[in-house]
C-alpha cells in the first residue's frame, strides 16, 4: 500500500519503505496548455499529455518503480478528486483511468473562454498528469 502526492512541480510516490519523486508535474502541462494559443486546444491537450506520458515513462525505467496495493491521493490529488466527485470513494485503477480519460475527453470541448481560465487550466494539467501517472 501507499500514498501519491502531487505538488506544482513534483510528485512523490511511496509504497512500503520505498520512495520515489518524479522531478515533474502541474507547473509542466499547466506551461504546454497555456503558453501557445495559436496550437488548437486539443494539440496543446494531447503534447501536454504526451510530454507527461514521455516523462512517467522515463522514470519508471531510471527508478525501477516496485508500486502495488491501495494507494491515497495526497496534497493535489484531493483538489482533483474533489472537483470529479470521488473523494473517499475507493478506485481501482481500471475505475480511475476511466474517470480520468472520460475527463480528459470533456477537456477537449471546452471552448476558447474556458481555455484561458487559469483555474481549468490547472485542473485539465493536473487530470492529465493523474492520467500518466496512474
Amino acid at each position: 500500500d501507499g500514498m501519491l502526492s502531487m505538488g506544482g512541480k513534483s510528485m512523490q510516490l511511496a509504497c512500503g519503505d520505498a520512495v520515489y519523486s518524479l522531478p515533474f508535474a502541474m507547473h509542466l502541462g499547466y506551461g504546454i496548455l497555456h503558453d501557445d494559443e495559436s496550437v488548437s486546444w486539443s494539440d496543446r491537450l494531447a503534447q501536454c499529455a504526451a510530454e507527461y506520458r514521455r516523462l512517467a515513462a522515463l522514470e519508471l525505467e531510471r527508478q525501477s518503480f516496485k508500486l502495488d496495493g491501495v494507494f491515497v491521493g495526497v496534497t493535489d490529488t484531493v483538489a482533483v478528486a474533489s472537483e470529479l466527485d470521488l473523494l473517499n470513494k475507493p478506485l481501482s485503477k481500471e475505475e480511475l483511468m476511466f474517470v480520468l480519460s472520460a475527463r480528459a475527453q470533456e477537456l477537449s470541448g471546452i471552448d476558447r473562454n474556458q481555455q484561458r481560465d487559469r483555474r481549468l487550466l490547472v485542473h485539465a494539467a493536473r487530470v492529465l498528469l493523474l492520467e500518466a501517472v496512474v
